[in-house]
């Protein structure tokens, strides 16, 4: 769970690269995606894939009403622990709200949370000497310091400044990003 931009879909990625897995995602969105279909594509996802439920909080709120989607709640858990659920499937389920999520799901089907927040200091000192060795990260992170960002916000700042002699000279448009 955490902000947009934090990292939640890059772990994944890098987690599916890890251990040479490929990534199946639900769109419950569809308009012709039921139960009914969402069991079948689970039953038919290969060993080697990972089932990604991204953005799950804006499918099922607390009160397990369902938003923009023809899948119910109760389809929903038949997936992840019912009689239809398929054994060994890991499944990743991304949220910007975890409050927003109905606390039965979560508490009894999910085995790990994981926390995305904006970047740290050190995080910061260590994108920035990835990207400019060359150039005194200790005073760019001083230029920085108290600065409320994501990761993906700051790649973005980076990459947009790869030619750029002296990145800290570029801060005031850093801060318009955020």
């Amino acid at each position: 769970a955490g902000l947009p931009g934090t990292g939640k879909t890059t772990l994944i990625h890098t987690l599916a690269s890890k251990f040479k897995k490929g990534i199946a995602c639900i769109d419950f969105s569809h308009e012709k995606m039921t139960d009914d279909r969402l069991k079948y594509a689970v039953q038919k996802l290969k060993d080697d894939e990972f089932l990604v439920l991204e953005d799950i909080d804006s499918t099922f709120a607390k009160k397990r009403d369902t938003r923009n989607t023809h899948v119910t709640f109760s389809g929903l858990l038949n997936v992840l622990d019912g009689i239809v659920k398929k054994q060994a499937l890991v499944v990743f389920m991304t949220t910007n709200f975890l409050k927003n999520i109905d606390d039965v799901a979560l508490n009894r089907r999910v085995d790990f949370y994981m926390k995305f927040d904006t970047i740290t200091p050190e995080q910061v000192r260590e994108m920035f000497t990835r990207f400019f060795p060359t150039q005194d990260a200790d005073a760019f992170c001083k230029r920085v310091k108290g600065l409320k960002m994501t990761p993906c916000v700051l790649q973005k700042f980076f990459i947009r400044r790869l030619r750029v002699e002296n990145v800290i000279e570029e801060v005031t448009a850093l801060v318009q990003m955020c």
